[in-house]
């Protein structure tokens, strides 16, 4: 299982950002969405995608720590 920050497409305008968590069933790759990431300003996503850069031991420590800057952004 990996997380992965993901831009889709959207028709209405510019596209949504998601937090995805992947993982393998036999050949093929499933994808569910954990979080919308659309209304968090540019620099806390680049934030984000730099956490995700990280080679992290659990994909738990990866969610603790976007918990942490969410909340701190929010503050």
């Amino acid at each position: 299982m990996a997380f992965n920050i993901e831009s889709v497409p959207n028709q209405a305008g510019k596209p949504a950002i998601l937090l995805r968590l992947a993982w393998r069933e036999g050949k093929r790759i499933r994808k569910r969405t954990v979080a919308n990431l659309t209304k968090f300003p540019p620099e806390i996503v680049e934030g984000f995608r730099a956490v995700e850069r990280i080679d992290l031991p659990s994909p738990r420590c990866f969610l603790r720590i976007l918990a942490i800057v969410a909340t701190t952004s929010i503050l």
